[in-house]
């Protein structure tokens, strides 16, 4: 796939490890997006304005995170980008996901996806079973284990309609990019919860990996190619 970009959400500073997950992907085109000050965004205040005497939504960091992911969809349609591989700062590179990153990158050119999630939040992985299995049931839990233990070694495989339960990481094209910037920016949900309801559409074509390449760590500082995921 040609002309893809790596757009990193948050990025608060220059990080010479960039390096490493450039040479992962063959992909040296990289687009920051700040998170962004809701307080300042016109659709946000406008959505309070009109939604003042009857709040509902989410609230100003959800939204700020929402309208980032927007600005990416919005650059990947403005630059003519074919895809484009979204970070949120606190992605984090597992060692899987340094085995088979260009590999899926590869997969997502030659598949009819129009994306691809890339990993879980970190707080619902097997490293906090009791937590996985309180929050999501025990088959879950034992699906998460299965993954880990006996995927981790087999080349990736992907599931249609499957959410990841976080947006920290994802493929995707420039046809559906173009499609959720189009729609007029609605705050009722935060971006996960809205990616989750477009995953669960079997024509949108939303897939997710089934070994973790990203998983999110909840850290202040950038993160995006650490070692240190399992």
């Amino acid at each position: 796939m040609n002309n893809i970009a790596i757009i990193i959400l948050g990025r608060e500073s220059d990080d010479h490890r960039l390096d490493f997950l450039t040479s992962l992907t063959n992909i040296d085109k990289i687009i920051d997006v700040p998170f962004v000050d809701s307080s300042m965004n016109l659709n946000w205040t406008k959505w309070q304005d009109d939604n003042g005497n009857f709040p509902v939504g989410i609230g100003p960091g959800a939204a700020g995170c929402y309208l980032a992911h927007l600005a990416a969809w919005e650059i990947i349609t403005s630059e003519n980008l074919s895809a484009a591989l979204i970070l949120e700062d606190d992605a984090l590179i597992t060692k899987y996901g340094e085995r088979y990153l260009g590999q899926v990158i590869l997969d997502f050119s030659k598949n009819d996806f129009n994306v691809v999630h890339l990993g879980n939040d970190y707080k619902v992985g097997i490293r906090n079973p009791i937590t996985l299995a309180m929050r999501h049931g025990i088959r879950h839990m034992l699906k998460a284990i299965y993954e880990l233990v006996f995927l981790r070694f087999r080349p990736p495989a992907y599931f249609r309609n499957d959410f990841p339960f976080s947006t920290h990481a994802y493929l995707i094209n420039k046809s559906m990019a173009k499609a959720l910037s189009s729609e007029t920016p609605s705050f009722l949900l935060p971006v996960d919860v809205f990616l989750n309801g477009i995953s669960q559409v079997k024509r949108n074509k939303v897939f997710r990996i089934r070994s973790q390449v990203f998983v999110q760590m909840h850290t202040n500082r950038t993160s995006l190619v650490t070692n240190g995921g399992r």
